[in-house]
């Protein structure tokens, strides 16, 4: 049998005629911003995780922005060395200003979610484990909500 439609379509109109309802979800997902030594050199690390902290693929490219620089992580794991080439932080620089780092997510899109945008300063920075619901079945205005960070 062949059906020319969308699966969540199909799937509608079939729940609609057996007289069952789609239970409502939201996707709740987490992830982790950390400082992690590579190659002993400091590296920014920007992962998915699951709920008992291990990772987790939950994204299909990361875009950094940091002072006048920015780059585009397309490849697991998303890590950006910190680091001048004698190994002094950015940050360390004498006359350097705050560095705010800007982070951009792009998601698998499996529920067509959007992209989500934060930044935060890097100077005195602590491993940040930040937690966002999405509803897939809100027609209207798709965004992610309760955006928040438990540690």
């Amino acid at each position: 049998m062949v059906i020319h439609g969308l699966c969540d379509d199909v799937m509608r109109l079939l729940l609609a005629k057996l007289g069952l309802e789609i239970t409502p979800f939201k996707l709740k997902r987490r992830m982790r911003v950390a400082i992690i030594e590579k190659n002993e050199q400091k590296c920014l690390l920007i992962e998915g995780i699951d709920h008992d902290g291990a990772p987790y693929s939950l994204f299909t490219q990361v875009d950094i922005a940091f002072g006048s620089q920015g780059i585009v992580l397309t490849q697991e794991p998303y890590c950006i060395f910190l680091c001048t080439a004698k190994g002094t932080p950015y940050w360390n620089l004498p006359g350097h200003p705050k560095i705010e780092i800007s982070l951009e997510m792009r998601f698998q899109g499996n529920y067509q979610e959007p992209n989500l945008t934060f930044s935060f300063p890097l100077e005195d920075f602590k491993e940040k484990i930040i937690t966002m619901e999405f509803d897939p079945m809100k027609e209207e205005q798709k965004q992610w909500e309760n955006v928040k960070q438990i540690a």
